[in-house]
């Protein structure tokens, strides 16, 4: 995996981050398919604001990568 740099964020939502980089793990492009997948394998659970904002973080990431 490539290394990654996490944005700055207040530290209200530094989780967001962590949820982001473990849901990627061993994923090219997270999508819903793979956040789906996270969180039924990890029983957590996201709200769709901080899906947005997850979602939101790795296109970010491909456009910058591109």
């Amino acid at each position: 995996m490539d290394e990654l740099v996490a944005p700055d964020l207040p530290d209200n939502l530094q989780y967001l981050w962590i949820e982001y980089i473990n849901i990627r793990r061993g994923a090219e492009v997270v999508d819903y398919k793979e956040i789906e997948s996270y969180l039924n394998v990890t029983g957590g659970q996201l709200t769709p604001w901080e899906i947005s904002v997850i979602l939101e973080i790795d296109k970010t990431r491909l456009k910058d990568d591109g």
